[in-house]
């Protein structure tokens, strides 16, 4: 069953709609903070700014958003060089 995309209907899925894609097409549990970046980016209301450690799971993050936007793009903006270090 497709979820309607936020920009396309201006309904907004829960935290709970969206762990249970997650876990359902990602096969993967995400952590509440992971759940709370995903429903501001959808709102795209303002913009995010997340800051986690190496390993935290931002990349998840930033995948969640396209289960519910299914033509959507998604840019991230990451400094490799700072891993190399």
């Amino acid at each position: 069953m497709a979820t309607p995309s936020p920009n396309q209907s201006g309904m907004l899925p829960s935290i709970s709609d969206i762990q249970q894609h997650a876990e359902e097409i990602l096969g993967v549990r995400p952590c509440l903070w992971q759940l709370k970046v995903v429903e501001a980016l959808l709102k795209q209301d303002q913009d995010v700014f997340c800051i986690a450690r190496t390993g935290m799971g931002k990349t998840l993050t930033f995948w969640m958003p396209l289960l519910f936007r299914l033509d959507g793009i998604q840019i991230v903006v990451t400094p490799l060089n700072m891993l190399g270090k």
